[in-house]
């Protein structure tokens, strides 16, 4: 969040700068200036949305994974898919594995240096399910 805050403090400052070149005519690199504000202003509103998306929606996507955690545990230990029925065996596998490769990616998303500001701490609190 502060990240965010800070480029878009920069784009503002670099945006009155420009702003305030073009109509005192000053210099002549004003230009340079509204583009890099432009630039950080841009960068500070996508990076805005991808956080705001993420943790307006973190709740429910917790849930969800723990929802599909529940369902997947269930279906594995009740062994509802036999040696008789190969493809749902399979599914079910390919499920686990997906759910498992899911929770790992984002708890690294969240481990991030660059970008785990925008990623919730939620993923740590997911248990992974083994075979």
């Amino acid at each position: 969040m502060l990240l965010i805050a800070l480029l878009a403090v920069l784009g503002l400052i670099f945006l009155g700068v420009g702003i305030g070149m073009w109509k005192h005519n000053e210099w002549s690199c004003y230009e340079g200036f509204i583009i890099l504000a432009v630039i950080l202003l841009v960068v500070a509103i996508t990076l805005g949305c991808i956080s705001w998306h993420e943790y307006a929606f973190r709740d429910a996507t917790f849930e969800a994974q723990l929802l599909k955690y529940n369902s997947l545990v269930t279906q594995l230990d009740g062994d509802y898919y036999n040696k008789i029925t190969y493809d749902g065996r399979k599914a079910l596998m390919d499920d686990i594995v997906n759910y498992n490769i899911s929770v790992v990616h984002n708890r690294a998303r969240h481990h991030s240096r660059w970008i785990g500001a925008l990623y919730p701490e939620d993923w740590d609190a997911l248990p992974l399910i083994e075979f």
